[in-house]
C-alpha cells in the first residue's frame, strides 16, 4: 500500500471516528421526540475506547477515624453510636452540641450541623416539583467573605484530602442570607397550609449566615461515578457540601468506591445510544414531548459483593432527557443509563 492510500486511509478512520464520537448530536426523530444533545467526555477519553475498573484502596468506612478526627479538628469526640445488622454497620459521632457525622460500611459520610439544617431548609433543588426555588439562589456568583472559586478549591481539597475525587462540573447555589430568610417564610407558611408537619425556624438571619451550596459528582480518572442503586429522579449529584465563613458545615458524600483500572474496552458511540433511546421514547402514544439533551460518559457501580464489600464498574452512557406534558409546561430532567461497551439497559 503507497504512503498516499495509508494517509487517505488513516484519514477516512479519524472522519468515521468524529462522526462517532461527536460534540454534539441534532435529529429530529419524530413528532414527539428530538435530539439536541452535548456529548461529555473525560478529559483523558481516547475515541472508542473505555474502561472497566475494581474497586481498589481504602473505604471511607475502613478510614472512619482519621475522617472524624479531621472534623473534630484535634478536639475530642463527645459521644458515638455504632449500628450493626446483616452485613451493614455505622458509626454515629457526636462532636459538639451542634455538629455530628456519621459513617456506614455502605460508604456513606453525613457531616452536619444545626447552622447547615436552618440554611438547608431554605431551598428545593429539585426542578421536578412546584416548590423548586433553586434559581433564587442563583442570580449572583460571589458572596463577600470568600469567591466561588475559591471555597471550592478549598472544598476540593478537604475531599482529596479524604480520597474523594471530584469532578469540577459542580452545582453552586449562592445562599445569601435575605433570599435564604424570604424562602425560609415562603416554604414554612406552605407547609402550614398543606397542614404538613412544619420545621423550626431561625431566629433572625445575617450576613454572617451567607454560604455557598455545592452539589457535584464522585469522580476517577476524569469520569463521574453513578453510585450503586440510583435510582431515577437522582441526578447523579452524590457529594453535597455548605460552606460559610467557618468552613464546611455540612457534607453528604453517597457512594464512595475508590477504584482502579481493570482492563480496557471497545466502547458504543453516543450516537447509537442516543437512537437506541428514541426508538422506545417515540413509540409512546401521548402529547409528551421529549428531547435528549446530553450524552454523558461515567462509570456506573453495576454490581456488589456484599461479603466482600468489592465492587465492579464500568463504563456508562447517561442521558440526560426534558420532559414536558404541554407546550407551558417548564418539564423536568430524567435520567436513562446505558452500558457503554454492551448497550444494554441499567436500571
Amino acid at each position: 500500500m503507497s504512503d498516499t492510500e495509508v494517509t487517505e486511509e488513516s484519514s477516512e478512520s479519524r472522519k468515521e471516528i468524529e462522526q462517532d464520537f461527536p460534540q454534539r448530536i441534532q435529529e429530529d426523530v419524530g413528532e414527539n421526540v428530538h435530539i439536541d444533545a452535548e456529548c461529555v467526555y473525560p478529559e483523558n477519553f481516547q475515541e472508542g475506547k473505555g474502561l472497566k475498573a475494581v474497586q481498589s484502596g481504602s473505604t471511607l468506612w475502613e478510614q472512619r477515624e482519621q475522617i472524624v478526627d479531621k472534623f473534630a479538628k484535634g478536639n475530642p469526640v463527645l459521644d458515638v453510636e455504632e449500628t450493626s445488622y446483616d452485613d451493614f454497620q455505622s458509626e454515629s459521632y457526636t462532636l459538639t452540641e451542634t455538629t455530628g457525622i456519621s459513617i456506614t460500611s455502605e460508604n456513606v459520610l453525613n457531616y452536619f450541623s444545626d447552622q447547615a439544617t436552618y440554611i438547608l431548609n431554605t431551598i428545593m433543588e429539585d426542578d421536578r416539583f412546584d416548590t423548586y426555588n433553586g434559581n433564587e439562589f442563583q442570580t449572583t456568583t460571589d458572596l463577600a467573605f470568600i469567591s466561588q472559586e475559591e471555597a471550592w478549591n478549598q472544598i476540593k481539597s478537604f475531599l482529596q484530602e479524604i480520597g474523594v475525587e471530584v469532578t469540577d462540573a459542580y452545582t453552586c447555589y449562592v445562599m445569601d442570607y435575605k433570599t435564604m430568610q424570604q424562602e425560609e417564610e415562603k416554604m414554612y407558611q406552605l407547609l402550614q397550609e398543606e397542614d404538613t408537619k412544619t420545621f423550626e425556624k431561625k431566629e433572625q438571619w445575617s450576613a454572617d449566615d451567607d454560604s455557598y451550596y455545592f452539589k457535584t459528582s464522585i469522580a476517577w480518572n476524569g469520569y463521574p461515578v453513578i453510585p450503586y442503586m440510583s435510582g431515577e429522579g437522582n441526578d447523579e449529584q452524590n457529594v453535597s457540601v455548605v460552606y460559610d465563613k467557618s468552613g464546611i458545615i455540612s457534607m453528604m458524600i453517597i457512594g464512595h468506591y475508590p477504584m482502579q483500572e481493570k482492563e480496557e474496552v471497545d466502547i458504543e458511540s453516543p450516537v447509537k445510544v442516543a437512537e437506541l433511546l428514541a426508538e422506545p421514547l417515540n413509540n409512546i402514544i401521548s402529547d409528551t414531548t421529549y428531547e435528549i439533551q446530553k450524552l454523558t460518559l461515567c462509570q456506573v457501580v453495576i454490581g456488589k459483593n456484599h461479603e466482600t464489600g468489592m465492587a465492579e464498574i464500568v463504563p456508562c452512557w447517561k442521558c440526560s432527557v426534558q420532559v414536558k406534558n404541554d407546550q407551558e409546561d417548564p418539564g423536568y430532567t430524567t435520567y436513562y443509563y446505558y452500558n457503554a461497551e454492551t448497550l444494554e439497559s441499567i436500571s
